[in-house]
């Protein structure tokens, strides 16, 4: 499993943000989420490992796995 985990954490966060009328903790939970995801990615390539997500050599590509949760879907 790895790190895989906290973006769990920061999209149930996200989520409860958007629940609850707090837009701008749900906007930097969004930042979070992308941030996280493009660290993992890089810390992943760099050492030649794979998260269980697909391999990502650029930031925009790396953001779209998280981008159904950051829209407020589920996964």
């Amino acid at each position: 499993m790895g790190q895989e985990w906290i973006l769990d954490v920061l999209a149930d966060i996200r989520r409860f943000a958007v629940n609850n009328r707090m837009p701008q903790l749900a906007e930097q939970l969004d930042d979070a989420l992308m941030v996280a995801t493009t660290e993992m990615a890089s810390n992943a390539n760099s050492a030649g490992q794979e998260l269980g997500l697909a391999s990502v050599t650029n930031a925009e590509q790396t953001g779209s796995v998280y981008r159904s949760v950051a829209a407020g879907e589920d996964a």
